[in-house]
């Protein structure tokens, strides 16, 4: 179904039931929805209406997934921006996903809209999800409306959620991981839904008992945080029952009860992929089995063919329910997703690897090494440059800018060029200087897998990690 008559149905079917669960109050699914009919109003006479993008500039609360419920009832295309991005970048974005109408503040309600969602079919469009910079510029991830039916369904069917159940998101609504496979699950199986605006490590499970949540998707940066504290004798004092992980973390579930599932996914494939089932174990690395099960997984080698089970290659994946394509670009051949993530196929599932880009994974955000090069390279102080990722145990990856300097090493007068072209978590952590022209492979790129192995993040400038157990983080 499309996603305006999931919702409408979810309605009819649950309407007591509390769907979205603040710290001011609890809506139900009738009271909400009344909320969003009247956004609608107010956006329809704004010139929304089926098949017009709409970019949404907001952080995640509930006005925001309001504008998205509206959306949806409208059979508009949501194109949800990060606010945290620069505002020439959040322009161009804006201007590329061709969005006349920008919602970057709560929206009054007007005449609410008819409960019988718009006309549009499963095959149009829902939404344009921006990537973080998994290539050399956000590329336009067009989500179909089915998807928000199908991954919906998919999530509870392999982790089985409940009517009972209340979904905690602490990713932002500009994310998949936010809408797809937090909201939509939350309304397939009738659950309630909270949000968070801003993760902290020392609210969290004050946040968890308040709101009585149980399940969660989070990145493994949000895992491994929450392990950062001293344990404590009410570690285990709390509802929740299961995490949904990228890999598993058996400290969090021996220190808090918890059941921790792996679970792999792109915004390229809705959220769809490879997931543990209950009673599946991870020890040998298994990220899991093809969730929906008709989905079609390939392991592909550099020359094209597939690999035999146990050898490396790239993970192919395609389901009806996955990306159209990129915005303004052919659509995916034979409706195959190319991952750029190296697997193998194991006995019961299938193993992450590596990856086949170059790119960052950040806690919760790709950095493109290539985006950051380019942004890097501006800079008059710098002759060369080549970014390369530095293990860490929190954030798993900390992007290092191995820099040649044109004169004397200045990494506070790069940072601070960068701060007004990048996003906050975009700007390196680390910055080495390197004593001569960069090592050059024969055909005269950067030699990256020597520089990564001269580089020394002790020795590099480092402007410290962003994170304390007692603040506010950014993942």
């Amino acid at each position: 179904m499309t996603a305006g008559r999931v919702w409408a149905d979810a309605v009819a079917r649950h309407g007591p039931r509390v769907f979205l669960r603040d710290d001011d109050r609890d809506w139900t699914y009738a009271e909400f929805d009344a909320l969003a009919r009247a956004v609608a109003g107010t956006l329809l006479a704004r010139g929304a209406g089926p098949g017009v993008p709409v970019a949404v500039v907001l952080g995640s609360t509930p006005a925001h997934l309001a504008v998205l419920v509206a959306l949806s009832r409208l059979g508009a295309v949501a194109v949800p921006l990060d606010p945290t991005r620069p505002e020439r970048e959040l322009r161009d974005l804006v201007r590329r996903a061709g969005a006349t109408l920008v919602v970057d503040e709560p929206v009054e309600g007007g005449p609410p809209v008819p409960a019988e969602p718009a006309d549009v079919g499963e095959d149009d469009p829902w939404a344009v999800l921006y990537t973080s910079g998994s290539t050399s510029r956000p590329r336009g991830v067009v989500v179909p409306q089915r998807a928000f039916d199908v991954t919906g369904r998919a999530l509870v069917d392999a982790h089985a959620y409940t009517a009972d159940d209340t979904v905690l998101c602490v990713l932002p609504l500009h994310h998949a991981s936010a809408t797809l496979m937090s909201w939509a699950p939350s309304v397939a199986a009738g659950a309630a839904l909270t949000l968070v605006d801003r993760f902290s490590v020392s609210r969290f499970w004050d946040l968890v008992r308040a709101r009585h949540a149980t399940v969660t998707i989070v990145v493994p940066t949000i895992a491994e945080l929450l392990l950062t504290p001293p344990p404590a004798p009410g570690d285990r004092d709390h509802p929740l029952r299961l995490l949904v992980t990228h890999y598993d973390v058996p400290a969090f579930r021996d220190r808090f009860g918890v059941e921790v599932r792996t679970l792999w996914g792109m915004t390229e494939t809705s959220g769809l992929g490879l997931t543990t089932r209950p009673g599946e174990s991870t020890s040998d690395g298994a990220v899991g089995r093809p969730y929906p099960p008709d989905a079609r997984v390939r392991v592909v080698g550099q020359d094209g063919d597939d690999v035999p089970p146990g050898e490396v290659g790239e993970l192919w994946f395609a389901h009806p329910a996955a990306m159209t394509g990129y915005h303004g670009e052919p659509p995916p051949v034979d409706g195959w997703i190319v991952s750029g993530d190296l697997v193998r196929e194991i006995p019961g599932g299938y193993a992450y690897v590596g990856r086949a880009k170059a790119v960052i994974k950040r806690g919760g955000e790709n950095i493109s090494a290539h985006e950051l090069e380019r942004a890097v390279a501006g800079c008059p102080a710098v002759r060369e440059v080549v970014v390369v990722p530095v293990p860490d145990p929190v954030f798993v990856e900390e992007a290092c800018a191995v820099v040649v300097w044109a004169g004397a090493a200045d990494p506070a007068g790069l940072r601070a060029y960068l701060a007004d072209r990048l996003a906050v978590w975009q700007v390196p952590r680390y910055v080495a200087t390197w004593p001569g022209p960069l090592p050059k492979l024969a055909n005269h790129k950067v030699d990256r897998r020597r520089v990564a192995a001269g580089v020394d993040p002790a020795a590099a400038d480092d402007r410290g990690p962003r994170t304390h157990a007692e603040e506010d983080v950014d993942v």
